[in-house]
């Protein structure tokens, strides 16, 4: 009849966010295995136009044996067509992940904006923290505007130096400066 429904697969297993609450924060390889797998998730999405919007460690499941997969794209947006989303210039998203673009400039969000939220991802994966606690969206907006994270090796002191150069990479604050592709975010976690 006049049903409409969608048909997903079922994914066993947690999202990263219960995980890192469940089991503490993540060793740096096993982060990198699931991360790796989310970037290339991401990374398909992007090449078929597709942005998601409000990638976060909720939003990233992972089975039992170690895959990973990117869920909920409720918010995502064909980057072709954002003049004919109902959210179009409207800030979408979640505040402890969104790029400094989704606050700023919310009609021109692009592939970019997925990756620093996968870096702000990243980050809560092997720290347990996410990069500007406390405080209301507002301010969480702000700090994503103009402030740095506090280092990761201040919560995991032996976190390889290129690992916290990838995740600098990926937030970095301007898109044009940040990692040019979720392809190019996995080929780093390998």
């Amino acid at each position: 009849g006049n049903v409409h429904y969608l048909v997903t697969e079922y994914v066993p297993g947690t999202d990263l966010r219960r995980l890192v609450r469940a089991q503490g924060p993540l060793p740096m390889d096993q982060a990198a295995m699931v991360l790796r797998q989310a970037a290339l998730g991401l990374h398909y999405a992007h090449q078929q136009g597709l942005v998601h919007r409000d990638v976060k460690p909720g939003n990233v499941v992972v089975t039992p044996d170690g895959h990973a997969k990117v869920s909920d794209v409720g918010l995502a947006a064909w980057t072709m067509g954002l003049a004919d989303d109902p959210r179009a210039g409207k800030i979408v998203g979640t505040a402890d992940y969104l790029s400094p673009e989704q606050i700023r400039s919310p009609m021109n969000v692009g592939p970019p904006s997925d990756i620093y939220s996968l870096g702000c991802t990243t980050y809560y994966a092997v720290t347990g923290k996410v990069p500007y606690p406390g405080g209301d969206a507002r301010s969480k907006c702000r700090r994503h505007l103009e402030e740095t994270p506090w280092h990761p090796r201040k919560f995991v002191p032996d976190l390889a130096e290129e690992f916290v150069d990838l995740i600098a990479d990926m937030m970095e604050k301007d898109p044009a400066k940040r990692i040019a592709s979720a392809e190019e975010v996995a080929e780093r976690f390998s």
